[in-house]
């Protein structure tokens, strides 16, 4: 969820056929039906292939789907849910995290490295840009610390 910056919905839709490993990048469906083109990194296409490799081994029944519960329907939000939580819970952060926490933190951290407002609408799957322009707020303390931390006349 943090490679692509995909909601928790578009990922329980993902089918195994969405992905294009050629060219690197996922479909995704997201809001009113209205599908988006994203691009895989590296990482995550590594991780994608491995995760299929065992999938491959594991699912007779050729499920489309990416992500399967154990009674062969596609993973449900509430799944993901726990699945981050518990994984959150493992780890020594005392932050709430939560499948949205990837999708924000995608965004703010894309924006802190220099990607702009409009690039950053079409990744995220955004009608508006006013909808993206909320993650701009975390960016701007982002600057000033910055700022505050580099510039000699701060």
């Amino acid at each position: 969820m943090y490679s692509t910056g995909c909601r928790v919905s578009e990922l329980c839709d993902v089918k195994i056929a969405d992905i294009d490993f050629d060219e690197d990048y996922i479909q995704l469906t997201g809001k009113g039906s209205k599908q988006r083109i994203v691009p895989i990194g590296s990482k995550l296409k590594i991780n994608l292939l491995s995760y299929l490799d065992l999938k491959l081994i594991k699912d007779i029944s050729n499920n489309p789907f990416l992500f399967i519960s154990r009674t062969d329907n596609p993973l449900e939000r509430t799944a993901i849910f726990r699945i981050i939580k518990s994984t959150a819970l493992k780890t020594s952060t005392t932050l709430n995290i939560h499948p949205h926490t990837l999708r924000h933190s995608a965004a703010t951290h894309m924006l802190e490295a220099g990607c702009d407002l409009r690039t950053l609408q079409e990744y995220l799957g955004h009608s508006s840009v006013s909808t993206t322009q909320i993650y701009t707020k975390l960016t701007k303390e982002f600057l000033n610390e910055v700022f505050n931390e580099s510039h000699p006349r701060a």
